[in-house]
């Protein structure tokens, strides 16, 4: 799948939609590598993979949604979010 980068003026942001399975962690990391190196951030990105493939591995054990939504922001030069939301 192919992230989606968010139109407008807010922060950087690139979001992708994935069934809710084991391999989508892969998937996550892959991401978190791109975004990461986009933003000069490469020093962060073994610890962002670690954070992204926990908060799936917690969307597959404790939910029952079919899909999660993963999304890697930076709301400021000081902070990134990583989030999956079911």
């Amino acid at each position: 799948m192919t992230a989606q980068r968010t139109a407008g003026s807010g922060p950087p942001r690139y979001a992708e939609n994935h069934p809710r399975a084991e391999g989508t962690a892969a998937q996550a990391r892959r991401l978190v590598r791109a975004a990461f190196g986009l933003w000069d951030l490469d020093h962060l990105t073994e610890r962002g993979e670690l954070v992204i493939t926990e908060l799936v591995a917690n969307a597959v054990r404790h939910t029952s949604c079919p899909k999660v939504r993963l999304i890697v922001s930076r709301p400021s030069s000081d902070w990134v979010r990583l989030a999956v939301v079911d």
